[in-house]
């Protein structure tokens, strides 16, 4: 089986306090989440992982949550119930996340709830990070197109990309192939496993 030799990708950096025992809120009205992150971890396209959060109002006013949204602007694979509540002071709600992958690879993102409390809108609103591993082999590339500089006729010029293995299974490319002849690559072949990665150049001429 032949896989691609590069896809596009979002990078996306969450910065998550790691919570224990009952959550902590800060300020007069905030929300706090137990846990305060989700990983799935590996989970087989097609087949699904529920995980819940918590979600505590520790302020004296009751907080209303109009919905929710995802940083990444497709939130597949995803999925948030119920998708509108109220928090009293001091009470919590149950959120149910779940996880469907339909391909391989590692998926990360972020659950922003729209919140409000006294008529102001929470700020900056409250998020829970979310990954999860789609199992089998994946392939990325960064950065995921190349450009090339206009040289002389003949002249060569060259420009690299990074791959990489992100899926949990081991990546086998049989063959690279061009549409254009005037490109090629320095690799014939590749075997990456999970986590490795190489550098290929591509040379237009």
């Amino acid at each position: 089986m032949r896989y691609p030799a590069s896809i596009g990708w979002l990078g996306l950096l969450l910065a998550a306090m790691s919570l224990t025992g009952r959550p902590e809120a800060s300020g007069r009205n905030d929300l706090a989440f137990l846990p305060s992150s989700i990983q799935f971890g590996e989970v087989t396209p097609g087949d699904s992982a529920v995980a819940t959060i918590v979600v505590y109002n520790g302020g004296v006013d009751t907080i209303t949550v109009n919905g929710s949204r995802f940083a990444a602007v497709d939130g597949a694979p995803f999925q948030v119930s119920p998708g509108s509540f109220l928090v009293a002071p001091d009470d919590t709600v149950q959120l149910a996340v779940v996880y469907r992958p339909t391909v391989a690879g590692r998926q990360v993102n972020a659950l922003i709830l729209d919140a409000v409390a006294d008529d102001q809108a929470l700020s900056p609103p409250p998020l829970v990070g979310l990954s999860g591993l789609g199992a089998g082999p994946a392939l990325e590339a960064e950065p995921p197109s190349l450009r090339f500089y206009s040289r002389n006729v003949g002249t060569p010029d060259t420009s690299t990309t990074v791959l990489r293995s992100t899926g949990s299974d081991t990546v086998r490319i049989l063959s690279f192939d061009f549409s254009d002849p005037r490109f090629t690559g320095d690799l014939d072949s590749l075997t990456l496993a999970p986590g490795e990665d190489r550098l290929l150049q591509v040379i237009y001429t």
